[in-house]
């Protein structure tokens, strides 16, 4: 039997990481479809389709990472080590996403997605890492 604060914890920090393993599978698709024939980054197709599928097996394996140390309850042990890895799946996915030679169109997506308020909190870190 978890004491109250333990179990508030827990449900706290899966909450949190969750979130944070949250954002990437969405923008990775969004990628992907502007990729696709005809749309505004054809030119990068295969760049974009390699690159996404390795972010997303990297982000599959932390996510598993999360399911397995919440079906051993040992989320408090392994906690700091998973939200590492997550924030490594969005460094990974910064850095080759900037490097496509379409930095225009990312800039204009990161203002569209800054504005639109269900979206602004999962984008909030990009702004954060680039004022700096």
């Amino acid at each position: 039997m978890m004491p109250a604060d333990a179990s508030r914890f827990r449900d706290q920090k899966e909450r949190e990481l969750r979130f944070k393993l949250g954002s990437p599978p969405l923008e990775l698709q969004h990628w992907r479809s502007k990729a696709a024939n005809y749309q505004s980054l054809a030119k990068n197709h295969s760049q974009i389709e390699r690159v996404t599928y390795r972010i997303e097996g990297l982000q599959s394996r932390v996510e598993a990472d999360l399911q397995s140390a919440l079906a051993a309850s040992e989320l408090w042990r392994c906690a700091e080590g998973i939200e590492k890895k997550a924030l490594l799946v969005h460094m990974a996915w910064d850095f080759f996403r900037t490097r496509f030679p379409c930095g225009w169109f990312h800039r204009l997506t990161d203002i569209w997605r800054w504005r639109t308020p269900s979206l602004a909190p999962a984008m909030s870190y990009r702004y954060a890492s680039r004022t700096t």
